[in-house]
C-alpha cells in the first residue's frame, strides 16, 4: 500500500495520495465495525507518507463570533446529520477525522452519570507502538449538550454502524469534507475549518478558566 501511495506523491500529487489513504482507511473502518477486519493498515502507513506543507488552520476565536458562526451554520440548508455532527464537533473539540469515523459501539458504552466517551488509542493520531496500549486512551468529557445531541443522532443513526454515515451508503463514514462544506456555504470559507475548532476551544476555554492550564 505504502509503494502505491509513494508513486502517487512522486507525481507531484501528495494531497491526492493523502485523500487515496483516507478513503481506503475509510474502507477498512468499516470492516472493523463490521466484523471483517481486525485492524487498519492505512492508519500505519500514514506517518510513512510524505509531510504536507501545513499552513495554521483557519480558527475563529472569538466567543462571541463563534457563535454567529454555529448559528449561521445550523440556519444553513443542510442534512440534519451533518449539523448535529459539526455542532458535536464544536463540544467535543475532538479531531474532525476521529469524530466522523466514531461508531456506535464506542458512544453505546458511555455511563450516562460519568457521561466521559473513550476513544481507543487506537483509533488516535499516535506513534504505532503506542495504538495498543490502553492507558494512552482519550478521555473525552461529555457536557448535557453533548449528550442531548448524541440522543439525537442516535435517534437518526442508531441503527447503523457509524454515529456520522455518509449520506448514500450508511455503512461508510461521512465524507471528512461534509462538515467543511457546511462551514463554506455558511459564509465561513477561509475564515475557519473543521479542524480549527480545537484552537476556538483551547483559545476560549484558557481564557475563560486560566487558572485550569
Amino acid at each position: 500500500m505504502l509503494g502505491v501511495l509513494r508513486l502517487v506523491e512522486q507525481r507531484d500529487a501528495k494531497e491526492t495520495a493523502r485523500r487515496i489513504r483516507q478513503r481506503i482507511s475509510a474502507i477498512f473502518i468499516y470492516g472493523i465495525a463490521s466484523g471483517r477486519a481486525s485492524e487498519d493498515p492505512a492508519a500505519v502507513v500514514r506517518g510513512a507518507m510524505a509531510p504536507m506543507k501545513k499552513g495554521r488552520q483557519p480558527a475563529i476565536t472569538n466567543l462571541k463570533k463563534a457563535r454567529e458562526m454555529l448559528l449561521a451554520a445550523w440556519k444553513t440548508p443542510s442534512h440534519p446529520v451533518t449539523k448535529l455532527g459539526l455542532r458535536l464537533l464544536t463540544l467535543t473539540a475532538v479531531r474532525p477525522g476521529t469524530l466522523i469515523s466514531t461508531p456506535w459501539a464506542e458512544l453505546n458504552d458511555v455511563d450516562v452519570d460519568d457521561a466521559v466517551w473513550v476513544i481507543p488509542a487506537a483509533r488516535m493520531k499516535l506513534l504505532l507502538q503506542h495504538k495498543d496500549d490502553e492507558t494512552r486512551d482519550h478521555l473525552v468529557p461529555l457536557s448535557h449538550q453533548a449528550k442531548e445531541t448524541i440522543a439525537v443522532l442516535r435517534a437518526l443513526t442508531g441503527r447503523g454502524p457509524f454515529v456520522l454515515p455518509n449520506g448514500r451508503h450508511a455503512h461508510k463514514p461521512m465524507s471528512e469534507n461534509a462538515l467543511g462544506y457546511l462551514l463554506n456555504r455558511s459564509g465561513y470559507h477561509h475564515k475557519h475549518v473543521p479542524h480549527g475548532f480545537r484552537s476556538t476551544f483551547s483559545t476560549i476555554m484558557n481564557e475563560r478558566h486560566p487558572t485550569d492550564r
